[in-house]
């Protein structure tokens, strides 16, 4: 009787102990190493270029095709 006690025991510890692993994993707590390959380097940002651009004057006619009925202008042929 001492044996099956003792066996069912021994069971136990090691099913609880084999859920540790995937506790442990699922917490955080499991050191692994870094994918190298899944890391994905990105573009540096550019500065765009100075086009030396001036606001536009107030009451100043719209230029560069641009229409005063925000229509789009035609195209020439």
């Amino acid at each position: 009787m001492r044996q099956v006690a003792y066996l069912a025991v021994l069971a136990g510890l090691t099913v609880s102990l084999a859920g540790f692993s995937s506790l442990r994993k699922e917490a955080g707590l499991d050191q692994s190493a870094p994918d190298e390959f899944a890391v994905v380097t990105k573009a540096p940002l550019i500065i765009p270029p100075d086009y030396n651009l001036k606001p536009p004057r107030p009451g100043a006619a719209p230029t560069r095709g641009a229409s005063a009925s925000g229509r789009p202008p035609r195209p020439r042929r």
